[in-house]
């Protein structure tokens, strides 16, 4: 692709990808996360707490604390571009691994409109998971660029800053690079370069985690990391980790309809159409892979690039309910993979991988297109029960008590209750200059327990409402 025909396509990519996320409604925790207007900056803010430190997301939200009337578009033109940077960097180091150019083309559109980034662009609170695959990308181009320099762990640090995850870059990106160069594993033992390369890259890293822990834990205050309660809470071996893998990985290497897989009120049709899509599209890359173990050439590659997805995947794998936003940083890892499969491919293979790339890319108009309309709903939903409670909240003073009725869990960031999409009345704050309210909230499954938490709140709060399938029922 000519660098005339390249600026084009990543300057419409961006415009199709704003428009089409342009009226989604911020929902459920961007109305209160870091990267929500705030209004009262402090230098603390900028610390760590036990689950997270991520300063830039605290600096973006005092950015718009001087503007509000720009969230949440603001934030997702930045989301969107980070994304088209991560594509952009991403296409320079496959060029610099000496990819073919139509093999670039394929995972450039791949990475770009896969249907399991849109958890990621739609989300005003997504910066920093995009923010943190653009540096960590950008990382990895330098470290390929100039190996012989340390360019690569800045960005490294920056990515760390942006989210936590972004620190196995300081692993994944000399990794991959001492692997890709090498001719087989063995020479990392006999290879005297190869193997003071291998030295420096593991103290490096060594140095970068404790350096990190160690400002992190020192401005905390005390040795805390996480909480076992949270959905933070970290575990390799268990149920939750293997449903983890298998959701992140099915969602980066193909174009599966999940919405239609994982709510109940879906048709299955969707599902059953893109699933035979993929497959078909995944036997095609079995078959290259197949080709490549027979030859015995390249599977050093090979091996190399699922193991740096793998890492780079570790935790949110480790997390206790991963959701489909944490895909995002694997599919790039999975577009790699495809890119030496395609590569090493026989020379004709362009013209057999057309019939494939059109099944893949099918399946993800058929699944996009499903999520964002679904999100859409969602967001209308939210819009039209946060003015039902602007309506019935007018003074920012009173304590207000909501109590969710019977509410459903709905998928990921696209489709949840309207109350859970007001993050339980923290949408008010737009009314009210972005101030923190006194608002709290219950949740309650049965009518018969409705009652008792009235009862037990009746003198505590100035309002009451109850709310069963979106609408407001006012109790005090």
């Amino acid at each position: 692709m000519k660098s005339k025909y390249r600026c084009i396509f990543y300057f419409l990519s961006f415009a199709i990808l704003f428009l089409l996320t342009l009226k989604i409604s911020p929902l459920a925790d961007d109305w209160y996360y870091l990267t929500s207007p705030n209004l009262n900056p402090e230098l603390t803010q900028l610390l760590p707490n036990e689950l997270f430190w991520r300063p830039f997301d605290a600096l973006f939200g005092f950015l718009l604390g001087q503007i509000p009337m720009l969230f949440p578009y603001l934030n997702r033109a930045f989301v969107i571009t980070a994304h088209i940077l991560s594509v952009y960097y991403m296409e320079k180091c496959l060029r610099h691994f000496e990819i073919k150019d139509w093999v670039v083309n394929f995972c450039v559109l791949y990475a770009m409109f896969s249907s399991a980034i849109y958890a990621t662009i739609v989300s005003p609170d997504g910066l920093n998971q995009a923010c943190g695959l653009l540096f960590g990308l950008i990382g990895m181009y330098q470290y390929i660029k100039y190996p012989n320099k340390l360019n690569y762990v800045f960005f490294c640090a920056i990515s760390t800053l942006w989210k936590e995850s972004g620190m196995v870059w300081i692993c994944v990106i000399p990794f991959l690079s001492i692997m890709i160069s090498s001719k087989r594993i063995s020479s990392i033992f006999t290879d005297k370069k190869i193997r003071i390369k291998t030295l420096n890259a593991v103290i490096i890293a060594c140095a970068f985690v404790i350096v990190y822990f160690s400002l992190r834990f020192a401005l905390l205050g005390s040795i805390t990391l996480g909480n076992p309660n949270s959905r933070y809470s970290l575990s390799l071996f268990s149920l939750g980790a293997l449903k983890n893998f298998v959701n992140i990985f099915a969602n980066a290497m193909t174009g599966i309809d999940t919405i239609s897989l994982f709510v109940k009120t879906s048709s299955p049709i969707p599902f059953i159409i893109t699933l035979l899509l993929s497959v078909m599209f995944l036997c095609y890359m079995m078959y290259l892979l197949v080709r490549i173990i027979q030859k015995r050439e390249n599977i050093i590659k090979i091996f190399a690039l699922i193991v740096g997805a793998i890492i780079i995947s570790l935790p949110h794998i480790a997390m206790g309910s991963a959701g489909e936003m944490h895909t995002y940083p694997t599919i790039f890892f999975i577009c790699l993979i495809y890119s030496f499969l395609l590569n090493n491919a026989p020379t004709s293979s362009l013209k057999s991988l057309v019939p494939f790339a059109i099944c893949i890319f099918i399946a993800f108009s058929i699944s996009a297109s499903h999520k964002l309309t679904a999100i859409y709903d969602y967001s209308n939903r939210t819009d039209s029960l946060s003015s039902k409670m602007k309506e019935n909240y007018t003074n920012s003073e009173d304590s207000l008590l909501i109590i969710s009725l019977n509410e459903n869990n709905g998928y990921s960031v696209f489709t949840q209750s309207a109350i859970a999409g007001t993050s339980y009345g923290e949408s008010m704050k737009q009314y009210f200059d972005w101030q923190d309210l006194p608002i709290s909230y219950a949740k309650v499954d049965h009518m018969n327990e409705v009652g008792i938490c009235i009862n037990q709140n009746l003198k505590k709060f100035d309002k009451i409402w109850l709310i069963q399938n979106d609408e407001i029922k006012l109790v005090k």
